[in-house]
Parts: C-alpha cells; structure tokens; sequence
C-alpha cells in the first residue's frame, strides 16, 4: 500500500447507524475496507476521498460490503443518480453501442451520475478501448464532485494488461484489502450465521468446522447450508460427528456435474455441448450459455472461477453477469421461465430457483 492515501484519521459518522447492517459482518480482515467504504458513501464527510478501489480473493464479502455501504448510503440520500454494474457489463455495453455506432449514447447514461459502482473491474484486463472508455468517465465523475467505488480480485499493483493512466487513477483514491478470515473470525461470522438462520449447532461443532475448513464467508455459508440440509434429511443432529463425515467428503450426495447442466440446456435450446462452451458470440449461443452459467450457480456448490474456466476459460465475472443477467429476462420472457422449468425437471431438480 506504499504511495496510498493514509485511513488515519477517518471516522465514521453515519449517523448512528450500527456497524453491523443487515447481514454483514464486521471481522478485522474487512474492518479497514467498510471503514473506508462507509466514508466514501456517508453523509456530512469533510475531505473524504472521491474513490475506493476494494480488492481481495473471491468469496470474502467485497460484493455484501459494496451492498452495506449503499443501504447506509441511501439512508441519507435516497435518490442518489447512481449505476452499479458487473465490469463485465460495463465492457459488454460499451462493445455492444461500438458495434451499433452509438458511442455517444453509452457515454451520456453517465452525464448525470453521482455514483458509479463497478465490481471485479479485472475484467478489463487487456481491453485497451473499454479501459479508456472507463478512465475518461472516472475523470468526468470525480471532476464533478462524483464518487467512485470499485472492487476487484487483484490489487492494482497486481494488474496486469492495464494502462499506467488507469492504474493510477485506482491508487490515486484509497486502496483496501479484504482478506480470507482466519480461524477466530470463521468462528464469529459461522456463529453469525447460525444465529441469524436459527440453524441449531452447537459452539464446539462451530469450532470444528471453522477451524478444519479454511475456506472464505462465501464457501463457509454454504457448508453450513449443506450440513443442515443433511441433518434435516438424515434426521439426525448437526454435531460433530456429522461434520467430521462432512469434512471427509461422506455426508451429502454428490451434487450435479457442470457437464450434467449443460447436457440438459443444449437439449433444451436444441444445440450441441460443444456450441454451449464455445467462445461464440452468437446470440442464441449466448443466451444458452449464460442459462447454463445461471444454473451452474443455482445448483452447484463450484466457484465462479470453477464455473468460468468450464466455459473456454471466461473470467468468473463473466458468470456474475450471467446470473445478473438472467434474473433479469426472467421477469421479462415467461418463455425463458419455462425453459429453465424444463431443465429443472431434466435434471430432476424440484425446487423453483426463480423465485
């Protein structure tokens, strides 16, 4: 963090509202970054920096933190102009108006904008025309008073594929690292979790999961949603014992294969395996990939990553953006709707994910 603006001295003045909102949890690997975040967005801040560039591994809350500080946000600015978009959408759209010729078009949905959120901005890695798109934005958000928060998987310093101009826009805010919590703190945020679900377990079965699965919040949450559902199904109590089981790989079926989820969309959208994992752009192409990116999601305990690297090799926002932008055509295609019902009852899974 060498050449970075110092956080000494900042205070958090939301107006009282409590450290924890909603469901996040304060722990010390994310303390400094919602410090930093809750004065970037707070109300009243003298001097406070216009930009916040997050970074840490996936799965350690960087997207629950950015959700924090705008519930926080919005309690003293409710009609605050803001976009917040995947980076991946950023460069979808701003290549999809290069395309049609309406360059202007995209530049101007910013003109009025106080916010700009942008999350895993690694994506523009290599993208030299989106990435002047973006800086020059910056440049015109901030001029104006604006602020800028966004996250990423890498520092900036771990950048690679990026402009020297853009990089020292991101260190010229402040710069924050989220960690992956160490024993005590999967203790605390396990303990959490169980308290806000009412999932009965007890401390000492809490301690052993903890301290046995080093894993982030993300991959700790749903462990604990496996061991419940499988102490509901095996009626037995969710203990140690089971969680040893657990921990050896012993306790819950084997879940659905990525290659068993793309098998039953191409059935659905009448197109080969090989069609739904390709790099085509083609758009019906893209829509059954992102369905199966979507349900990848859904149904699988994969990382992102994981889920990406299935799809030739795609950067794991690119299935954040999926999901996003499935959710979306949901509520709008009732088509879609009961396409993704078929595959649902391919797969012989019951549940409405949709929901």
């Amino acid at each position: 963090m060498n050449g970075l603006p110092s956080l000494t001295g900042m205070t958090n003045k939301a107006a009282g509202l409590p450290r924890n909102v909603g469901t996040f949890v304060v722990l010390p690997e994310n303390e400094l970054a919602l410090t930093a975040g809750e004065n970037l967005l707070g109300s009243g801040l003298e001097n406070s920096p216009q930009l916040q560039y997050v970074y840490g591994p996936s799965g350690v809350g960087k997207t629950h933190l950015v959700q924090h500080c705008l519930q926080m946000s919005r309690a003293h600015e409710p009609r605050l102009p803001l976009i917040m978009w995947p980076a991946a959408e950023f460069v979808e759209r701003f290549s999809q108006a290069a395309e049609e010729g309406r360059i202007r078009e995209f530049q101007n949905r910013f003109n009025e904008v106080d916010l700009l959120v942008l999350e895993d901005v690694q994506v523009f890695e290599r993208r030299r025309e989106s990435q002047q798109q973006l800086e020059s934005q910056l440049d015109r958000l901030i001029q104006r008073g604006g602020r800028v928060l966004l996250t990423s998987r890498k520092s900036p310093g771990e950048l690679s594929g990026f402009s020297a101009r853009l990089i020292n826009r991101f260190i010229g805010g402040v710069s924050t690292a989220m960690r992956m919590p160490g024993a005590t703190s999967r203790i605390k945020f396990l303990t959490h979790f169980a308290e806000t679900e009412q999932i009965p377990i007890s401390s000492a079965a809490i301690s052993h999961l903890a301290q046995d699965l080093a894993v982030s919040p993300r991959e700790l949450r749903a462990a604990l949603v496996q061991l419940e559902a499988a102490a509901v199904h095996g009626k037995q109590p969710l203990d140690e014992s089971l969680i040893a089981k657990y921990l050896q790989r012993e306790a819950l079926q084997p879940e659905l294969q990525l290659s068993d989820i793309v098998r039953a969309v191409a059935r659905e959208f009448e197109l080969s395996m090989v069609d739904i994992r390709s790099k085509s752009r083609h758009q019906e192409f893209v829509l059954a990939r992102q369905t199966a990116m979507y349900l990848a999601r859904k149904l699988t305990q994969n990382r992102l990553e994981t889920i990406g690297q299935f799809f030739s090799d795609r950067d794991h926002a690119t299935v954040v953006y999926a999901c996003h932008r499935i959710d979306e055509l949901i509520s709008q295609r009732p088509h879609l709707r009961r396409r993704l019902a078929g595959i649902l009852e391919t797969l012989e899974v019951h549940d409405d994910i949709t929901c």
